[in-house]
């Protein structure tokens, strides 16, 4: 009998009420919502095991949000959510056709603590969270381990381009071990890095 699977919503609605509840009310404290939009890459295959065959997912454009509470001059933590409309392509060295894929959808739901660096606009994060698959390409009876654990690193830079309007871009690594069939023999574990390079415009909802 297969595990219930934690849903990329609820982790995403839990985390972002756990924001707001986890910041303390004092003078420092400002809450923002950051809409995005940029580029997901993947840096390596997947582990399909069909000979002579490579399955990668596709580089596709990617949105979402994050609520970000600055909790001091250095210090904030934050709850992000990214869509990205990637589907896999497989290549063989056999006939050389490539594009045989099929359409999917990766959801990244993550927490993660950002840490300024001190008289900088610069900042890094690190933190944890969840990347899930779905569509056409993962439509299958075998692939139902389609939920992974993931870290997360990176690093940015939040400035001001006008007394009203911030930019935040940054560049995050999402890092998981994938096997999409299980105990199968489609796929094995494998390792993977995945890159997400966002623009978002910070929207003030609390604070100063």
């Amino acid at each position: 009998m297969s595990s219930r699977r934690p849903s990329p919503w609820c982790f995403a609605a839990g985390t972002a009420l756990a924001v707001v509840v986890a910041s303390p009310a004092h003078a420092q404290t400002r809450l923002d919502l950051i809409p995005f939009i940029g580029s997901y890459y993947a840096t390596s295959p997947l582990g399909l095991q069909a000979a002579n065959s490579e399955e990668r997912h596709e580089n596709q454009a990617a949105i979402g949000a994050a609520l970000f509470v600055r909790l001091s001059q250095t210090l904030g933590i934050e709850g992000s959510f990214a869509y990205t409309p990637s589907g896999t392509n497989i290549t063989s060295d056999i006939d050389s056709v490539a594009n045989r894929g099929f359409s999917g959808n990766i959801i990244f739901a993550d927490a993660r603590v950002r840490f300024w660096f001190p008289r900088t606009n610069l900042y890094a994060l690190a933190g944890a969270g969840i990347v899930s698959r779905g569509g056409e390409a993962w439509d299958f009876p075998n692939t139902t381990e389609l939920t992974n654990v993931a870290g997360v690193a990176g690093f940015g830079v939040q400035a001001e381009v006008s007394p009203k309007v911030r930019v935040d871009l940054k560049i995050e690594v999402h890092v998981y071990s994938v096997d999409p069939d299980g105990d199968g023999t489609t796929y094995e574990s494998k390792t993977v890095a995945d890159i997400l390079a966002t623009v978002g415009v910070p929207i003030k909802l609390i604070g100063r």
